[in-house]
């Protein structure tokens, strides 16, 4: 039976046809629309929430066990449901927030640019054509451009075909791209502006760097939600959906450079600028996104030996992979090292330069936790698979660093204060916010050093009534429902805390392998560096309180920022940096962890909490 499903969505109302028996949330993917799905759809999570105003057979009678488990009595009432969970009998008409705004870092370490990108242009003159002159169009040009590498073979079809259209007696700008291809033909003397993009390609956020090639200045950026997250929050949960749905490969590609294109066009129009202008693009990513971004399958990543297809530097020109610069432009992705070291850490590595006579730390936690230690020629380097706990992911009330977002917590004289993102009424806690939590309910005994409530009776007098008991068990109110953006309480669990320890004890376990190998301690240490928005927005003495950050080292952080966008705009703006990126490739040691017979003792060993109380 065909049905009508009716979707309310940023302010605008979509028609999709339907059939009774299908999944909403399957429906909701197909048309491109977003939606919370840490879990990928697997029914774990809880979290891709909608409203049914009108409920097309869908009863609370009908709800399965996980909805009646994480749903309250309020979200019944009101005609939630979980979209992994419902299907469709009938009409349907849904609600669905926008949770499409995300704060997402941009700012990163200051760098002097060095201009060496590669791109030129030329004007170019031709002779008059006489029956003396014999050489062709092409022939001439290339003889009139200084650079012995460059060769008329090197001219793709593309310039052919703008070459037969230009007047031979008119000056000719001519593109070049490392003094070996010509990229374009253009009528005309006059200079015309150059630019590039510099691309963070995150597995949560996308940041697009606008930058002028002639001056190295970033002229604006564009972020945005990672689209692929409507088939899971983490990679692992989209390399399973690309191996269980047909074409899956081919959707999560398809989304992610329609999300790249239209921030393109946003940028462009900004500044009215055209495509023909923008001519490079750098982009640095994990590696199984730049798999994904080429539509290659990142299924081996996810099976020991966790092999990847490629790993190396590689260039396209910018059709063949879709992405909308000009027709001729050069896209570069940065060479990543490993499955689950990927060219967003050679990013970071670019952007910080370690220093060659000391020992340092680099940390880039984000879906994973990311961890480099190095000093001249040695750099060891793993991956823990900590999970989405530091974004929020499996945390009942975590979210992204959306507005409502609650990004920092304390206790002050028995009182309670929150800020959020925006300003906005509490709707969930991100990541910053979670670790001022835990951090504030260590520090005042509400948790013992297994991270465990304690017990009502040992409370100290400070807590008040902030301790609730939560499907039997105890809890923490992190904001009453008077003051949430849904009217009802946000709590952090026990469970939850339970995920931050497993996350937090997998990166701290990497770490002390790390330091192993080495042959070090954390006292040899000259600096810990901490990349991405994870990193940048957490209080580095809540981070000591949490056992994340070692007491020695809290005057040692360094706070890098966006690490891998400043890292893309260095390798957009020296082509030297190829070079330079394969000679740190050659000096990392990638250690697997699961591997190591070690590691699980030290991840139980680092479960635990410090506390004094």
């Amino acid at each position: 039976m065909k049905c009508q499903l009716t979707v309310h969505y940023r302010n605008s109302v979509k028609f999709i046809e339907a059939k009774s028996g299908d999944n909403l949330l399957g429906l909701l993917r197909e048309h491109n629309i977003d939606l919370t799905t840490p879990c990928g759809g697997g029914g774990r999570c809880g979290k891709c929430k909608v409203k049914l105003l009108k409920q097309g057979g869908c009863s609370e009678q009908e709800m399965t066990s996980l909805e009646r488990e994480v749903l309250s009595p309020a979200e019944k009432k009101s005609g939630i449901r979980l979209a992994c969970r419902t299907v469709v009998s009938g009409d349907l008409t849904i609600v669905l927030e926008d949770k499409t705004k995300i704060a997402v870092l941009t700012s990163g370490l200051q760098f002097e640019p060095r201009l060496n990108h590669g791109i030129k242009r030329v004007t170019v003159m031709l002779d008059q054509a006489t029956r003396a002159v014999q050489s062709d169009l092409l022939q001439q040009i290339c003889d009139r451009i200084e650079g012995d590498d460059l060769r008329p073979e090197k001219v793709g079809l593309a310039g052919l075909k703008q070459l037969e259209q230009l007047d031979p007696g008119k000056p000719i700008l001519v593109t070049t791209y490392r003094d070996q291809e010509i990229l374009s033909f253009e009528q005309g003397g006059a200079e015309k502006g150059l630019y590039g993009l510099a691309i963070d390609l995150g597995t949560t956020t996308i940041a697009l760097f606008l930058i002028d090639l002639s001056s190295g200045e970033e002229i604006d950026v564009y972020t945005l939600l990672n689209p692929q997250q409507r088939f899971g929050v983490d990679l692992i949960s989209r390399i399973n959906y690309s191996r269980t749905e047909s074409k899956g490969v081919a959707k999560l590609t398809r989304v992610l450079l329609a999300a790249l294109n239209v921030g393109i066009d946003v940028l462009l129009t900004r500044h009215s600028l055209k495509r023909g202008q923008l001519l490079l693009a750098a982009i640095a990513g994990n590696t199984v996104m730049l798999h994904t971004l080429l539509a290659v399958s990142a299924q081996s990543i996810a099976i020991a030996p966790f092999t990847p297809v490629f790993t190396a530097a590689l260039e396209f020109k910018a059709p063949e992979i879709g992405l909308k610069i000009a027709t001729a432009g050069m896209v570069k992705l940065l060479p990543a090292v490993s499955g689950y070291f990927g060219a967003d850490l050679m990013a970071d590595l670019l952007a910080i330069d370690f220093p060659v006579d000391q020992w340092n730390l680099l940390l880039d936690i984000g879906t994973n936790g990311e961890i480099i230690l190095g000093k001249g020629e040695r750099l060891l380097a793993c991956s823990a698979a900590a999970g989405p706990a530091f974004e929020g992911g499996n945390i009942s009330w975590g979210m992204a660093a959306v507005p409502g977002a609650i990004s920092s917590y304390c206790f002050n004289q028995g009182q309670v204060h929150y800020t959020t993102i925006a300003g906005a009424k509490a709707r969930g806690i991100c990541g910053s916010g979670l670790v001022d939590l835990i951090a504030e309910l260590l520090k005042a005994g509400l948790l013992d050093n297994t991270g465990a409530f304690r017990n009502k009776d040992k409370l100290p007098a400070t807590a008040g009534g902030l301790i609730t008991d939560y499907k039997g068990r105890p809890a923490f109110l992190v904001a009453p429902a008077p003051e949430t953006a849904s009217g009802e309480d946000i709590i952090l669990t026990q469970q939850d805390i339970r995920e931050f320890q497993l996350a937090r004890g997998a990166i701290m376990a990497g770490i002390k392998i790390l330091l192993k190998e080495a042959g070090i301690d954390f006292s040899a240490l000259a600096h810990l560096y901490l990349a991405g928005g994870f990193g940048n927005y957490i209080e580095p003495a809540n981070a000591v309180a949490i056992g994340l950050v070692p007491a020695l080292l809290a005057e040692k952080v360094v706070k890098v920022g966006n690490g891998a966008g400043t890292g893309a705009k260095l390798y957009l703006l020296d082509q030297d940096l190829k070079d330079y990126s394969d000679e740190l490739r050659k000096k990392v040691t990638y250690i697997e962890l699961s591997s190591r017979k070690d590691f699980q003792t030290e991840f139980i060993n680092s479960m635990n909490f410090c506390t004094s109380g």
